[in-house]
C-alpha cells in the first residue's frame, strides 16, 4: 500500500497541473467591465463617442436574475425592431443588492456577452442619481431602461432619455414597464425621437 501511494503520488499532484494548463488555453470571453468611481467620465465620453447610433442604457442590479432575464427580453425585443441592429448599449451594473459587487457585475455578462454593449460597474451610485434627471423627482434610477436618440449628447449633465421604463414599484407609474412596453414605445416613437438633430 506503502509503495502504491509512492509511486502514484506524482501522477495524483500532475493530475491537478495539467486540468489548470489546459485551462489556461481556454480564452476568458466576458466582456470587459469599467468601474465606476468618482465620476461619469468614462461613460459620459463613450455616450458621446456614439453620438451618431441609437442608445440604450440599462441600469440593472447584477445579482438579480428576474432582471437579467428582463434585460435580455428586452434585447431580443429591440432586435426585432427594424433599427434594432445599430444600437449602441450600455448596461450599468448597480450595487442594489448585498451581492451586487463587481464579480457579480463580470458574471452576469457572461449571459448577454453577445451584445452589443459596453458594460459599468456603478458601486457608489453614480449613474443611480445622474441618470435620473429628467426621469423621477427622487433623484434615484434603477432597474431601468432610457432611450437616446442619434444626435443627442452628454454635456455637462446628462441628456432625458426619450424613452424609459422601470421596474421601481409605485414611483411614476406612467413609466412602469417591461421589455415588451419599452420596445412599443420606441416603436411608436422611433419616427420622431430617431432622427439626427
Amino acid at each position: 500500500m506503502a509503495s502504491w501511494c509512492r509511486s502514484s503520488l506524482p501522477l495524483v499532484l500532475t493530475l491537478p497541473l495539467f486540468g489548470c494548463m489546459a485551462d489556461l488555453g481556454v480564452p476568458d470571453t466576458t466582456p470587459p467591465v469599467v468601474r465606476l468611481e468618482g465620476n461619469l467620465e468614462v461613460l459620459r465620453q463613450a455616450f458621446n463617442q456614439n453620438v451618431h447610433a441609437p442608445r440604450l442604457v440599462a441600469l440593472i442590479p447584477p445579482s438579480c436574475a428576474e432582471m437579467r432575464l428582463a434585460l435580455r427580453e428586452a434585447q431580443r425585443e429591440v432586435e426585432d425592431l427594424e433599427y434594432g441592429s445599430e444600437i449602441q448599449w450600455f448596461v450599468i451594473w448597480q450595487e442594489e443588492l448585498p451581492g451586487d459587487d463587481f464579480h457579480a457585475a463580470r458574471q452576469a455578462c457572461r449571459e448577454v456577452a453577445e451584445m452589443n454593449a459596453l458594460f459599468y460597474h456603478d458601486s457608489e451610485w453614480l449613474a443611480t442619481r445622474n441618470l435620473a434627471y429628467g426621469t423621477v423627482l427622487s433623484g434615484q434610477l434603477k432597474r431601468a431602461f432610457l432611450f437616446y436618440p442619434p444626435g443627442v449628447l452628454w454635456g455637462e449633465r446628462p441628456p432625458e432619455p426619450s424613452a424609459w421604463v422601470h421596474d421601481m414599484g409605485r414611483i411614476d407609474r406612467q413609466n412602469v414597464g417591461d421589455p415588451e412596453r419599452l420596445t412599443d414605445a420606441l416603436r411608436w416613437q422611433w419616427n420622431v425621437l430617431a432622427q439626427p438633430r
